[in-house]
């Protein structure tokens, strides 16, 4: 229990509650009081005012007089007192500590957050190298890789189209047709192309080629003229020597032995129908017309071939333009009409093949050779300038092209990304270095950006880690 120092109201309602402290001059004193001192304090100022007596019902204790006021005060309902500056500066320490905790536990969890939604990004520049080319080179066909070798491939395209027609001379064909020719001597005759066989109405018909008729048989004395089957064709044009087996006489003779005993032993007859024999105006195209539909017709099959000859090409194999050969047949022309003809043109397209890979290692091999194997791109290789020195070998007997080629080729390192995501995931950004030296091969600038910037380390968890592969420096 606190010890409370209290007086008995003398005459005139004077008390020790209403003379007043000065609390700045009595703490300054606090530490020098002593017991002895107070006391003597308190009776030089009831010696100094009127004597009243005053009974003290508790001891004073060991407490200083500013103490014991600030107490006496407190407990006044007319206090004036004002706290004390030491226990508001106990009091502000208390929250800027409680504010403090409170402020350093939030830092930590949004670290712990923003650690767990971190993010990189690495920005790659490839090593790339300029490679200049201007040089002659022989390839073989078929060659082992990787000798530069070469194939060559053909494909052919037709185009028809319908124009125009004019009358033009007039024109006969010819009737054609098979006969039987016998033979009763007992002797083989030979009947040479161009014998002329004559049938029942006096129309002539030749021979179309050179027969020998055997000799006849006799079996149980029966003679068999021995015969054999030749072509023949009307000796003039028109439809007056067509002639159908089921309404015409059959016979032939042959013109030079008429009227003569041979006659009756070489003789012939007709065996089939003889058609085709006819007499007409022909349908012709004008020069102009056939020179634009030809112009036309190869203008459609050159982008056409084209396109075609590049479904052939096998994958890992190139072709330059200038090793491309593009050949047009003739204009065929036929009859459609008395008004209208049709006009066809065919193109035929030939390439020499190159394989890249072997052609890559012939041009650019020592520049190669400073990139790991099969971790690199070569641009520019279909964009060089490229001169046959000998005859394109589209000929199979032609075992081997000389050429020159020249530009420029741009090799440039490919980053495997899965590898450099594993070299950097969990590393600090000062070991950055470190992890990227190992690509330093394919790789010539590197960059990590970390989100948000305070994180200092790369993300262990692959998928939080992005690879940006800059390709503009190349121009590709």
């Amino acid at each position: 229990p606190r010890k409370i120092i209290q007086d008995i109201l003398p005459t005139k309602h004077r008390s020790i509650r209403e003379e007043s402290f000065d609390n700045d001059s009595v703490s300054a004193k606090k530490n020098t009081r002593s017991k002895s001192g107070l006391k003597s304090n308190l009776a030089k100022d009831r010696d100094a005012e009127e004597k009243v007596p005053i009974h003290i019902e508790r001891k004073i204790d060991k407490r200083s007089v500013s103490d014991a006021s600030h107490e006496i005060g407190s407990r006044n309902i007319r206090n004036t007192a004002k706290p004390s500056k030491s226990r508001k500066n106990k009091f502000a320490k208390k929250w800027y500590l409680i504010g403090g905790g409170i402020l350093i536990v939030c830092l930590i969890i949004i670290y712990m957050v923003s650690t767990s939604l971190a993010r990189a990004t690495i920005t790659v520049t490839p090593r790339f190298e300029t490679i200049p080319i201007n040089t002659q080179i022989t390839a073989t066909r078929q060659a082992i890789s990787p000798n530069l070798s070469f194939q060559t491939i053909s494909t052919s395209s037709s185009a028809t189209i319908n124009v125009d027609s004019i009358s033009g001379p007039i024109v006969g064909t010819y009737a054609k047709g098979t006969a039987i020719l016998f033979n009763a001597s007992s002797t083989a005759k030979t009947i040479i192309v161009g014998t002329r066989l004559q049938d029942s109405r006096g129309l002539i018909y030749k021979t179309t080629s050179t027969v020998v008729i055997p000799a006849a048989k006799t079996t149980n004395n029966k003679t068999a003229a021995g015969s054999m089957s030749v072509k023949i064709i009307a000796d003039a044009p028109g439809p007056a020597f067509n002639l159908s087996l089921a309404n015409a006489k059959t016979d032939l003779s042959i013109v030079a032995w008429q009227g003569t005993d041979k006659a009756n032993i070489y003789y012939g007859k007709i065996a089939s129908n003889i058609t085709g024999g006819s007499i007409q105006t022909q349908s012709i195209v004008s020069s102009s017309t056939l020179a634009a539909a030809t112009k036309n017709l190869s203008d459609q099959l050159s982008a056409a071939t084209t396109s075609l000859m590049h479904g052939l090409i096998p994958n890992g194999y190139l072709t330059y333009p200038q090793s491309v050969q593009i050949t047009f047949s003739k204009p065929i022309v036929a009859v459609v009409s008395t008004s209208t003809a049709s006009i066809t043109v065919t193109e035929t397209m030939s390439a020499v093949l190159f394989n890249v890979h072997d052609l890559e290692n012939t041009i650019a091999k020592s520049a190669i050779a400073q990139f790991p194997a099969n971790n690199y791109v070569v641009y520019g290789l279909p964009t060089l300038s490229f001169a046959a020195t000998s005859p394109l070998p589209f000929s199979p007997t032609v075992s081997n092209l000389t050429f020159k080629i020249s530009g420029n080729l741009i090799i440039v390192g490919v980053v495997d990304t899965a590898s450099l995501k594993k070299s950097v995931a969990g590393i600090s950004l000062s070991d950055g270095n470190n992890a990227f030296r190992q690509f330093a091969s394919v790789i010539s600038n590197a960059r990590i950006a970390i989100v948000p910037f305070w994180i200092h380390h790369v993300p262990s968890n692959l998928d939080k880690i992005s690879i940006f592969v800059a390709s503009s420096t190349v121009g590709h």
